[in-house]
């Protein structure tokens, strides 16, 4: 009887395997590409996140001779491009994050990739095509490729936002260079923290690396390094419990010894985070399977949940967050994504590719060649001196918005068509910008401890200030608001 039994539920099982599979072929039958007429805004594949996962899945469907676009996001060649220095990138021996993502970005983009600066407001994947919303169009997409990235953490403690960009940073090698020969602390105890000492270790006179346990997470030969550093002191059993300051500066961290329950005040000019990151994936709750940590759960060969969308890089990968990883990842995703295509019944050469893809794109993204070649913006003045400075602001009766940023700051880089647009739109306002890593100074006397910083002046007085960048319409609705 029990044989019966076990032989009958072997039948159900593979019943129901038979039909989920049935279930599945039928629902990939129903997509079929050859209903669907492509334009300029109907794509065989969308890349939300303009990353090294997403450039180089840019550059595989380039050579696939497939039709696609690059929605790059807020981060623009990704979290690498805050890093000064890049080790471990096969054939580079020292190259610096900005250089190494703008040399794949001008690969993707001489082979024909379509690059849009601009953010994705929302996703439906409940239609298809997958409808992809940003600011200012609708697009269409029959296969989507996610590479978002991650996003620093915070403490989330007192005077942590307060003086975030005035003493407090979430990267040493974008603002380390403004803490030479001082004092600084870096929070964590994993890789990113010790990468972050060692680079800082050559310009800073004192480092704390603050570690919340009795051990440090990372591994490798650079543990050992730090340990022998003697300008890095490590305080382990220690949380920072407050962020303090002079209302311009950070100037003393209140830690608490999690060993021996005392609380203490440690002297210090800057603090930068180094505690992990969060999936960037709020775009996708409820829309894609997540994990617990908010990961996109990624099953064989990239793929998601959802037919035709998948991903690549940190926004799946919560273990492994390596540069490398990402691009493996992501030209994995573009062959999938070329394989799903043809399941539906895509054929390539329906897309619009080579020379005009190319032109395209040329118009939508500049070459970095031009980029570098272009030291001013629309009509936004340079500052090159304290005298000029004194001028054309202090002395100035009417407002003004000044931009202080540093010629090495990629986030920098990426505000500055932002600057000129609302200088050519905003014309009662007199944009101003400020290399300080070339005007000391300046820096020192507006106490600017992070780029970019961003203050506003009416009738040569300070009104509001803020660091970090900002999108057009949030940069535009700070301007109004204060310069009123």
């Amino acid at each position: 009887m029990n044989a019966i039994k076990n032989v009958t539920l072997i039948l159900c099982l593979f019943f129901l395997v038979g039909c989920l599979n049935y279930s599945s072929t039928k629902n990939l039958k129903k997509l079929d590409a050859s209903t669907v007429t492509l334009n300029d805004n109907t794509y065989p594949v969308v890349i939300i996140g303009g990353g090294f996962a997403g450039l180089t899945a840019g550059l595989y469907l380039s050579q696939a001779n497939i039709k696609h676009v690059v929605i790059e996001g807020p981060e623009p060649g990704g979290a690498i491009t805050a890093s000064h220095s890049v080790c471990n990138w096969p054939g580079e021996k020292n190259i610096t994050g900005v250089n190494l993502a703008n040399k794949l970005k001008d690969h993707a983009v001489s082979s024909g990739t379509n690059i849009l600066n601009t953010f994705v407001e929302s996703v439906d994947f409940s239609v298809w095509p997958y409808l992809i919303k940003t600011k200012n169009q609708n697009i269409k997409a029959l296969s989507c490729i996610i590479t978002t990235g991650s996003t620093a953490n915070f403490l989330n403690i007192p005077g942590e936002s307060e003086y975030f960009g005035r003493g407090v940073s979430k990267c040493a090698t974008c603002d380390g260079p403004f803490y030479k020969n001082k004092t600084v602390a870096i929070i964590g105890g994993g890789n990113t923290a010790i990468t972050d000492a060692l680079y800082l270790s050559n310009i800073a006179k004192k480092i704390y690396l603050i570690v919340r346990r009795g051990v440090l997470r990372a591994s490798g030969r650079s543990t050992q390094t730090v340990k022998n550093k003697k300008n890095i002191e490590i305080l382990y059993n220690t949380n920072v419990k407050e962020v303090l300051g002079d209302n311009n500066k950070v100037t003393t961290l209140k830690i608490f010894n999690n060993k021996n329950n005392t609380i203490s005040e440690l002297p210090v000019d800057g603090m930068f985070l180094a505690i992990g990151a969060i999936p960037n994936t709020t775009l996708f709750e409820n829309k894609l399977e997540l994990d617990k940590s908010g990961h996109i759960i990624t099953q064989k060969h990239q793929n998601t949940s959802k037919q035709g969308i998948l991903t690549a890089g940190d926004v799946n990968e919560p273990e492994y967050k390596q540069l490398i990883i990402a691009a493996g990842q992501g030209a994995k995703a573009a062959m999938q994504a070329q394989k799903f295509l043809d399941k539906i019944g895509f054929v390539s050469e329906n897309s619009r590719v080579l020379s005009e893809k190319q032109e395209t794109s040329q118009k939508i993204q500049p070459t970095l060649e031009k980029k570098q070649a272009s030291k001013t913006f629309g009509s936004v003045l340079e500052i090159t001196s304290p005298r000029q400075f004194q001028k054309e602001i202090l002395d100035y009766d009417g407002k003004v918005v000044a931009d202080f940023y540093a010629h090495w700051c990629y986030p920098c880089k990426m505000m500055h068509p932002i600057i000129e647009k609302l200088a050519k739109d905003l014309k009662s306002i007199k944009f101003v910008k400020a290399d300080i890593s070339n005007i000391d100074a300046l820096g020192n006397v507006w106490g600017i401890r992070g780029v970019p910083t961003f203050i506003l002046f009416e009738n040569g007085k300070e009104v509001h200030r803020f660091s970090g960048g900002r999108n057009e319409d949030d940069f535009r609705a700070i301007i109004e608001e204060k310069l009123k």
